[in-house]
């Protein structure tokens, strides 16, 4: 989930740029606005499960001694 959100990024960024609209786009309210709920729409997830994820795996990234006993 995480490494999907990390690959589509980039792209959805430059999709939908911060900022007003350069042109009246009529289906611009029907659009989420934000590309943390556009990622997370992708995933089939919320904005704020992704966040959680994200910050999990950040986590494990910069500990990676640290294992998950079973």
């Amino acid at each position: 989930m995480v490494a999907i959100k990390r690959a589509m990024e980039p792209e959805i960024k430059q999709e939908h740029p911060v900022g007003r609209p350069k042109e009246n786009l009529s289906k611009l309210d029907e659009l989420p606005h934000r590309t943390d709920s556009i990622l997370a729409s992708y995933v089939g997830v919320g904005k704020d499960t992704l966040r959680k994820a994200e910050k999990i795996v950040e986590a494990a990234e910069q500990q990676p001694e640290i294992k998950q006993e079973s």
